[in-house]
C-alpha cells in the first residue's frame, strides 16, 4: 500500500493484537483448528508419506545432476525460488505414489480444520487447554529430541522408539491438568490463617 516498511509491520501488529483481545474466542478457536489440523497431517504423513519422501529425498542427488544437462529452453524454471521448485517437484511426486493423495489432504484440511474451529468456538477454555497442553508438549519434544541426537547419540534408538508415546503420556496429564485448572475442578489451596499473638 506504500507506506514504510518497519512502521506498517508494528501498526499492523499492534492492530492484530488489538483484534486478538477484542475477538479472543474467534482467535481461540483459529488456534484450536490449526494445531488439530497440524497433528491430522503429522500422523497423516508419518503413517502414508514418509516412505515416499524419504525415496524422493533420496533421488535428490540424482537430479541435481539431471538439472546440470537441461536445454536452454528449460532455463525460464530455473529462475523461480529454489524452495518453490522443490516443493512442486515433491508435490508432483507424491501424487503420482501415493494413492488418492490430494484428496485425501484435502479432506484432513477441510474436516479437522472445520472440527478444530467448531469446538475452540463453543468450548473456549478447553481449546486454550488444549493449546496450552499441546504447545508445552511440542516445546519439551522438540528440546528433548535435540539434546539426545546432539549429546546423547546413544540413546537415539530408545528415542525414537518411545519418544512419542512419552510426548503422548505427557501431552495428556498436562491436558488434565489444565482441564481442572480452567474449570476450577482441582482443589485450591486455602490461605493460612494469620497467627495470632498471645493475649489477643
Amino acid at each position: 500500500i506504500g507506506t514504510p516498511h518497519w512502521p506498517t509491520v508494528v501498526a499492523t501488529g499492534v492492530v492484530g493484537l488489538g483484534v486478538g483481545f477484542a475477538l479472543y474466542r474467534l482467535w481461540v478457536a483459529v488456534l484450536v483448528a490449526a494445531c488439530v489440523m497440524s497433528l491430522a497431517l503429522g500422523l497423516y504423513g508419518h503413517q502414508m508419506l514418509r516412505e515416499p519422501i524419504q525415496k524422493y529425498l533420496a533421488g535428490g542427488l540424482e537430479r541435481a545432476e539431471q538439472l546440470v544437462t537441461l536445454k536452454p529452453a528449460s532455463e525460464p524454471a530455473a529462475s523461480l525460488p529454489a524452495a518453490q521448485v522443490e516443493l512442486a517437484g515433491l508435490w508432483t511426486h507424491l501424487s503420482a505414489n501415493v494413492p488418492d493423495f490430494q484428496a485425501s489432504l484435502f479432506t484432513i484440511v477441510v474436516v479437522t480444520g472445520l472440527a478444530g474451529f467448531i469446538f475452540g468456538l463453543v468450548l473456549p477454555r478447553a481449546g486454550s487447554a488444549l493449546l496450552a497442553a499441546t504447545l508445552g508438549s511440542t516445546l519439551l519434544g522438540a528440546g528433548g529430541y535435540g539434546v539426545v541426537h546432539l549429546g546423547l547419540p546413544g540413546y537415539r534408538d530408545a528415542v525414537s522408539h518411545w519418544g512419542p508415546l512419552t510426548i503422548a503420556a505427557l501431552w495428556g496429564i498436562a491436558l488434565l491438568f489444565n482441564l481442572a485448572d480452567v474449570y476450577g475442578l482441582r482443589s485450591k489451596k486455602r490461605p493460612a490463617a494469620p497467627v495470632k499473638a498471645p493475649g489477643q
